[in-house]
């Protein structure tokens, strides 16, 4: 398994969208250009910022 960031819309997701693809769909997708290889270093910090996205939201529909 593969995690990449789109570069082009992809199956209904839009660009920068960050993905786990398997490892052929990954190959197919370098070659196309239509995907970037996102460093596995780098999940942390994009779970990371994912969750305070995740918080943002919830504290502005309680505040409405």
């Amino acid at each position: 398994m593969e995690v990449i960031r789109l570069k082009h819309e992809w199956r209904g997701h839009p660009v920068g969208t960050i993905v786990k693809v398997s490892d052929d769909c990954a190959n197919t997708m370098f070659q196309r250009d239509t995907a970037e290889r996102m460093e596995t270093e780098n999940n942390v910090a994009i779970k990371d910022k994912l969750q305070r996205v995740v918080a943002d939201r919830k504290l502005k529909t309680l505040n409405k």
